[in-house]
């Protein structure tokens, strides 16, 4: 049993070697790391990088008293909601020159019509 343990601790410090050394990311003639390929966010970073609440849609229109969901998104339920989300962004806030946080809002305000995958394309392609 001895053996068999200590067989087992050898194999699990040569094999994550192994992995760590075959994971490293191919370098371009320029020196720099390859990043070609397809991204995909699989957390709420995918909503918005930055820290953000939960919203019931992500195109919210004004109502009589709070923002309410857009009559198109109504019918998505769950599926159409923003989970809440701590961020991916060091520091919390992305410093935005002034011409690029309007066209932030802008875009979200147009989001139906400007976000990729409501036409159907691939999430994550860059």
């Amino acid at each position: 049993v001895k053996k068999i343990f200590y067989l087992l601790i050898f194999l699990t410090i040569t094999v994550s070697d192994v992995i760590a050394e075959e994971s490293d990311l191919p370098i371009g003639p320029l020196g720099k790391p390859d990043l070609n390929g397809v991204w995909q966010v699989l957390n709420s970073a995918n909503f918005n990088l930055e820290a953000h609440a939960a919203s019931a849609s992500l195109a919210m229109v004004e109502g009589p008293i709070v923002p309410v969901p857009h009559p198109s998104t109504v019918l998505l339920g769950a599926v159409g909601s923003v989970p809440a989300g701590l961020g991916v962004v060091e520091g919390g806030t992305i410093p935005y020159k002034k011409r690029a946080l309007k066209q932030r809002e802008e875009n979200k305000e147009n989001w139906l019509d400007r976000d990729p995958e409501i036409k159907c394309y691939l999430p994550g392609v860059p």
